[in-house]
């Protein structure tokens, strides 16, 4: 259910962790740079969140209904030749490297 103030009811369903669900609808991982942003703003807006880590199955959390931010990929690396050849061949071989 979308709200007036831009965010949305959300029920949480067994297994879930609410760093899943900022995966799911921020697109953010416990690891990431936003993640204590998000985090933040979740608990800011669920005041009856004492634990993060133990929500029960069937709790209701209020989302903000934001789209998660686009990361750009990374820009590709290209390898010179003379650097590859270089390279122990296991290396060469594995698939990992392009192979010239």
């Amino acid at each position: 259910m979308v709200t007036s103030a831009g965010s949305f009811e959300y029920r949480i369903k067994p297994g879930e962790s609410l760093s899943m669900i900022m995966g799911r609808f921020y697109g953010v991982g416990a690891s990431g740079p936003d993640y204590n942003r998000y985090l933040h703003q979740i608990l800011s807006l669920n005041p009856h969140i004492q634990a993060p880590d133990v929500i029960p199955a069937g709790s209701i959390l209020r989302l903000m209904a934001t789209p998660a931010p686009v990361a750009a990929p990374p820009p590709a690396v290209r390898i010179p030749p003379y650097l590859l050849a270089r390279l122990p061949t296991c290396y060469r071989a594995s698939g990992f490297l392009p192979s010239g």
